[in-house]
């Protein structure tokens, strides 16, 4: 992403007041500065006629991310307001999003946005915001987003196994993440009223989104649209992880927030449980295909390499038979005779010349 030029005048020009914030972009980061001006940018190159402020919870970063977030207070002292951790709280069990951002957001709605990912649409909270502000019955609105791996694209990722007007907490808890990238979610701030095992979920993203639903029951609109983008590297916390140890991550969430909701949602739990083990079967059954397509592939690779020694060895042979013949032609009897005839023609020529 380019870097933004607005000024945080000309962004608050735009708003139509200032007496309430009305979105919180909650974001943590650590070991971020690779990715972390792109999420800045994307949400101060936001156009809303709302006002909105940035949390950022800085996780005792060891490379230059805290200085970049240094930057950006510095230049938009109104709307970046940052914390700065001197040890990291993630190491110790503590889950800054939830202990640092949430708390202190004042906002009406909550946006989330990872260090590690960032927004490609300016009217995203726009679109999102206008739609909540006509629909009291939803909680949650998200969209889908592009997946990078590594700095690959890897094209449009999260997307329902269906399509629906409205979604409830129990697709989620059937499919998870699979429509509902983090980067994506814009919710009503229900800070007084979360649950408290948020906090000790395996995943708190999860729990926070379980959470939100159950405050009315609220239902959950996705926009199909692709306005941000979720990156995977190798220093992501979960990205970090193997295939297995992610889907096991999972399992285990589920398990977890199971025990804490509601027992009529226990089916919806076993069916998202269901769902991860037919990925991790899908998986093998892939990660064995291919293994077999690599063992064909070395067969060949054998049977080349064999060939190409029967030729080296073949070139050998050739090479001495040559040599042989040059041998064989220098002592015949046709060769010297030649020469002697042709000896007093290459002295004539050698002194004419």
């Amino acid at each position: 992403m380019s870097k933004v030029i607005k000024s945080q005048t000309i962004i608050m020009n735009k708003w139509k007041t200032f007496e309430k914030t009305l979105v919180s972009i909650c974001c943590i980061t650590y070991n971020h500065e690779k990715f972390i001006r792109d999420a800045l940018d994307g949400f101060l190159m936001q156009q809303t006629d709302f006002s909105f402020e940035v949390l950022i919870n800085d996780d005792a970063s060891t490379d230059k991310t805290a200085d970049i977030i240094r930057e950006y207070e510095a230049e938009y002292p109104g709307i970046i307001k940052p914390i700065y951790q001197i040890e990291n709280r993630y190491s110790q069990g503590i889950k800054p999003m939830f202990k640092y951002n949430i708390p202190r957001a004042e906002g009406r709605y909550i946006a989330l946005c990872e260090g590690d990912d960032y927004w490609t649409d300016p009217l995203k909270l726009q679109k999102q915001v206008n739609f909540l502000e006509k629909n009291d019955d939803y909680v949650i609105c998200c969209h889908g987003a592009e997946k990078i791996k590594n700095d690959i694209k890897n094209g449009y990722w999260f997307k329902p196994p269906e399509e629906k007007d409205y979604y409830m907490l129990e697709d989620y808890i059937a499919y998870g993440r699979s429509f509902m990238p983090t980067a994506s979610l814009v919710v009503r701030n229900y800070k007084d009223k979360f649950h408290e095992w948020i906090y000790n979920s395996p995943a708190g993203d999860m729990a926070f989104i379980m959470s939100t639903c159950l405050q009315n029951n609220g239902k959950i609109k996705r926009f199909n649209e692709c306005m941000s983008v979720h990156r995977e590297h190798d220093g992501g916390v979960y990205s970090s992880k193997n295939y297995l140890d992610q889907q096991v991550f999972s399992i285990e969430t589920r398990i977890y927030l199971r025990q804490m909701l509601p027992a009529k949602y226990e089916k919806y739990f076993k069916m998202g449980i269901q769902n991860v083990l037919q990925q991790i079967i899908a998986n093998r059954d892939n990660l064995l295909k291919k293994n077999n397509e690599l063992k064909v592939s070395l067969k060949h690779k054998d049977e080349l390499i064999k060939h190409k020694d029967e030729l080296i060895k073949h070139k050998d042979e050739l090479i001495k038979h040559k040599d042989e013949l040059i041998k064989h032609v220098y002592n015949s009897y046709t060769y010297k005779l030649g020469n002697f005839f042709l000896f007093p023609v290459k002295k004539l020529k050698s002194k004419l010349g």
